[in-house]
């Protein structure tokens, strides 16, 4: 019989905090970031042969990385005060193509063959900006982010061939994370424009099992599993004041996809095989503000939580066969939240129309808009906000967000509505 194994699993910690009571004062930006970039692949490969041939691969990978940025001092800046913490995101906020891969493969033949391959990634990321609980000044905007990227990609391969053969193929992805981007409680933050909390994760896993077999009597087994679990939060904590000459935001954003395909094929005078995919995921989005928080906007502000899920299996058996067996599920769940805290105020400094409040499968979000006047008056409003829904068909959930709509063209972009 033979063995092979290769497995990687790192956790780094990345940090840029400024403790309490250290006071910082800068004639023009202040900015504060912390960034880490993963790319981590595993590969397993084995072949076995004889009267008697039994191969085992296991490849494995982990990248559970903890990405923090926290200023929680007292600051005065002329210019923009940003405070990032970033995971495989560029600092112009472009998503890195980095990945957590794991790949197994297992052949063997003789009189009595057996193999199996067994490949798990999982890239779970913890990424924290956070704005303590005292006094920030900005000549320009003050802009808090918390951004991750996290794909796990995982393939198993088997084949095995005799007078008695059985093969065995297993794929576990996992990604996900746990996001936050926030302001303390009690803090007290001025910007001279405009202010922007922003927590955005884009999950991805692909599992991928495939499997062979040609004996007398044999048997193939194919399972891939993909899962993601993300929670992402946006948040103003009790009793923090924020002020703003132009628009506020606070918003929570994620997309989480899944993709789980398993195939098999069996041949013999009694061949059989199990194959089942898998693809699940659970997604939580929340902004919301604490209790006796407050917020004034000289122009639009906007509370906003928004889901992306897509999630889809594929099964494919190829057999002549005594027994054959299929499953295939896709399941999600989510949660989007828009809260304001009891006693927690928002205020505009011009008359406001009335706040548009949208509430969907996928998303919520509150914008409150300052009614334009002159010129921007005049102009025509275009507006093509997309609707959400759930859209079914076998095997696939796919969950679309509205696009949110503010006073003139639709934004396009979540950065920037």
């Amino acid at each position: 019989g033979t063995g092979n194994l290769a497995g990687v699993a790192i956790d780094p910690g990345v940090s840029a905090v400024v403790d309490a009571g250290a006071g910082i004062v800068a004639g023009r930006d202040l900015a504060l970031e912390a960034s880490a970039d993963d790319d981590v692949s595993a590969d397993a490969k084995g072949v076995s042969a004889g009267g008697i041939a039994i191969g085992v691969s296991l490849a494995s990978t982990d990248v559970s990385p903890s990405v923090t940025a926290k200023l929680l001092s007292g600051a005065q800046a002329g210019g923009d005060v940003s405070l990032r913490a970033l995971h495989n995101f560029d600092a112009d906020g472009n998503a890195l193509a980095k990945s957590a891969r794991a790949t197994a493969a297992a052949s063997g033949g003789g009189v009595l063959s057996g193999s199996g391959a067994v490949a798990n990634a999982s890239a779970p990321a913890t990424v924290t900006a956070a704005l303590g609980g005292d006094i920030v000044e900005a000549g320009g905007d003050v802009t808090i982010e918390s951004l991750s990227h996290d794909d796990a990609s995982a393939t198993a391969g088997g084949a095995s061939y005799g007078v008695l053969a059985v093969g065995a193929g297993i794929a576990n992805a996992a990604a996900g994370g746990d996001l936050q981007a926030s302001i303390g409680s009690g803090a007290s933050v001025t910007a001279r424009r405009d202010f922007v909390v922003l927590s955005l994760a884009d999950a991805q896993s692909s599992a991928t099992a495939n499997t062979s077999g040609g004996a007398l009597v044999g048997g193939t087994g194919s399972d891939a599993t993909a899962a993601n679990t993300v929670d992402v939060s946006a948040h103003i904590d009790d009793g923090a004041h924020v002020t703003a000459a132009n628009d506020v935001s606070l918003s929570s954003f994620s997309s989480n996809i899944a993709h789980a395909n398993a195939s098999g094929k069996a041949y013999g005078v009694a061949a059989g095989g199990i194959t089942s995919a898998t693809a699940n995921l659970v997604n939580t989005d929340r902004a919301y503000t604490g209790s006796d928080a407050s917020i004034t906007a000289g122009a639009d502000l906007t509370l906003s939580a928004q889901t992306t899920l897509d999630g889809t299996t594929s099964v494919t058996t190829r057999q002549r066969d005594l027994i054959v067996g299929t499953r295939s599920s896709a399941e999600g769940a989510q949660s989007s939240q828009t809260v304001r805290g009891a006693g927690s105020s928002i205020a505009l400094s011009s008359a406001l129309a009335a706040c548009s409040v949208a509430r969907s499968a996928s998303s919520n979000s509150t914008t409150c808009h300052r009614p334009p006047t002159g010129a921007p008056a005049a102009r025509p409003r275009r507006c093509r906000a997309g609707g959400g829904g759930t859209r079914k068909t076998p095997h696939r959930t796919r969950t679309r967000a509205p696009v949110p709509c503010r006073a003139g063209p639709c934004a396009r972009n979540p950065r920037n509505s």
